[in-house]
C-alpha cells in the first residue's frame, strides 16, 4: 500500500502534491485507503472521502505512534557531486540515519552555498525515501561550516585502509557520528584536526567512492549498535 507524508494530516485534506500523487499517478478513487504519515512519527490508516480539484479529502480510520529508535545515527557529509550526494542521501535514510549534517572542506567540489540552495531538495529526497522505507520518523537536516563540525562532533571518520576496522571498535550503542569526506579527501592539515576527536575507520579492504562510504558506514554501525 502506497504510503504518504502530509504533516498537517490532521486537517484531513493531503497536501497538493500528494493528493495529485494520489489521484492522477495511483489512480485512488473515493472509498479507498492508504497510508499516512507526519514524519514526527505517527502512521495513519486514512479512507478518500471526497475528491477535488487538486486536494483529496481524507478521513482518519485509525493512527498509531511509533516510539523514537532505540540509537542516533549523526552523518556528516563534506559535499561531493550532487547527484551522488541525493543518492547517499536516499539510501542513508532508507538504511536509518538520523540526522544529515552537510559541510564544505578544502577538496569539497562544491561550496557550501550548494547545501543552502539545496536544501528543499535534499528534505524531498528524505521525505521520498521514508515513504519507501515506511519510516515514520524524518530525519533531521543541518548545514555547519567546517570548523564548526570539529567544534560540536566526535565520533568515527572513514579514512585509508589501514585505519580500525568497527569490530576491533566499541561504538555507541545509541550514539553514533560519521564524518565522511569528498572525493578527494581530506587535506593534511584537515586530517590532523578531524583526528583529534574523530576515530579513524576502515570498511574493508577496497577503496570506496564517498557516497559507497555513506551508505556503508552507517550500516555498519547500525549493525554494531
Amino acid at each position: 500500500m502506497r504510503v504518504f507524508y502530509n504533516p498537517d494530516i490532521h486537517g484531513s485534506y493531503l497536501s497538493k502534491e500528494e493528493s495529485h500523487h494520489a489521484m492522477h499517478v495511483m489512480r485512488y478513487t473515493e472509498g479507498d485507503t492508504l497510508i499516512g504519515f507526519d514524519g514526527e512519527g505517527t502512521e495513519f490508516t486514512l479512507q478518500i472521502v471526497d475528491e477535488h480539484k487538486q486536494y483529496v479529502k481524507v478521513d482518519i480510520v485509525h493512527q498509531q505512534h511509533f516510539p523514537l529508535p532505540g540509537y542516533s545515527i549523526t552523518l556528516i557529509l563534506s559535499l561531493f557531486k550532487p547527484q551522488r550526494l541525493e543518492w547517499a542521501l536516499e539510501k542513508a535514510t532508507e538504511v536509518g540515519v538520523t540526522t544529515f549534517v552537510f559541510t564544505s572542506t578544502e577538496f569539497s567540489q562544491h561550496p557550501l552555498s550548494l547545501a543552502e540552495k539545496k536544501y528543499e531538495r535534499f528534505r524531498r529526497v528524505t521525505i521520498a525515501a521514508c515513504k519507501q522505507a515506511e519510516r515514520p520518523y524524518l530525519p533531521h537536516i543541518a548545514i555547519q561550516p567546517f570548523e564548526e563540525v570539529l567544534e560540536k562532533h566526535e565520533g568515527f571518520v572513514g579514512l585509508k585502509r589501514n585505519a580500525s576496522r568497527l569490530s576491533e571498535i566499541t561504538p555507541s550503542p545509541t550514539l553514533s557520528t560519521m564524518l565522511i569526506g569528498p572525493e578527494g579527501g581530506f587535506s593534511p592539515d584537515e586530517e590532523r584536526q578531524i583526528l583529534r576527536s574523530f576515530t579513524p575507520l576502515t570498511f574493508g579492504p577496497y577503496i570506496q567512492r564517498a557516497d559507497t562510504a555513506a551508505v556503508v558506514g552507517p550500516a555498519l554501525l547500525l549493525n554494531a549498535s
